[in-house]
């Protein structure tokens, strides 16, 4: 399996190496570029196009929560991971759609459920990419957390 593209906006250097040791530690996930600052962020994002982000709330020129909104803004749609110190940002995280927020000093658990998660969505929307070339009509529809996809002769009544 191809490993998806990380991208880690951070300004504490510390905070860096322990999320790239535990990436590398989990594996599934290939960090491709790395920054401390607002605009640094924004330029090597646009240029690099990860499919997944990490971001810290607080940064010296900006936050993680403008940052998520420009690069949504700009038509990149990463997975947008939070790692911050800050528990009372989570609702306007979520509001950018977030897929996490993990709190410092997060676990390698913890970061392997939001990674579980980004996976579970990028498989979804594959499936769903995938149907919609499919030349006969289909129906998507939720369960919990998965989605089935019906074909409109499968349906008896609603």
């Amino acid at each position: 399996m191809k490993r998806m593209r990380a991208f880690i906006v951070e300004d504490e250097p510390l905070a860096v190496q322990r999320l790239k040791r535990m990436l590398s530690q989990d594996g599934r996930l290939e960090v491709v570029g790395e920054s401390g600052t607002y605009e640094e962020s924004l330029k090597l994002i646009e240029e690099k196009k990860p499919e997944v982000l990490f971001l810290d709330i607080r940064l010296p020129d900006g936050t993680g929560i403008d940052l998520a909104k420009e690069v949504l803004s700009m038509g990149l749609k990463p997975y947008i991971i939070f790692t911050t110190a800050y528990g009372e940002y989570a609702l306007e995280a979520f509001r950018v759609s977030a897929v996490d927020y993990l709190l410092k000093p997060y676990s390698q658990e913890d970061l392997a459920k939001a990674i579980n998660k980004v996976l579970e969505k990028k498989s979804n929307f594959e499936q769903v990419s995938n149907l919609i070339r499919v030349e006969r009509p289909i129906i998507p529809a939720r369960i919990g957390n998965k989605v089935l996809f019906l074909s409109p002769e499968d349906i008896y009544y609603v």
